[in-house]
């Protein structure tokens, strides 16, 4: 499996890791899907691994600052790309 794959199928896994209630779920998979064209330039343009996850990291933190829920209901530490 290419590292490209296997970057994606953690991306794609993160909303079930990263939920607490079953309406969270499409919440997290509507992010991933707002995240992907970004970390598919990251990668065009030779940005490694470590700081495409940096930059996912930050994205999700952002976004649940803004959505509020999630954050008060578990730590951001959750938020981060396996």
């Amino acid at each position: 499996m290419s590292e490209e794959a296997k970057f994606f199928q953690d991306l794609y896994r993160w909303p079930q890791k990263w939920m607490m209630l079953d309406e969270d779920l499409d919440y997290g998979r509507q992010l991933v899907e707002e995240v992907r064209p970004f970390i598919v330039f990251l990668m065009g343009e030779g940005y490694t691994k470590k700081t495409i996850k940096k930059h996912c990291d930050n994205l999700c933190e952002a976004a649940l600052a803004g959505f509020g829920g999630p954050r008060y209901r578990w730590s951001t530490l959750r938020c981060r790309v396996a």
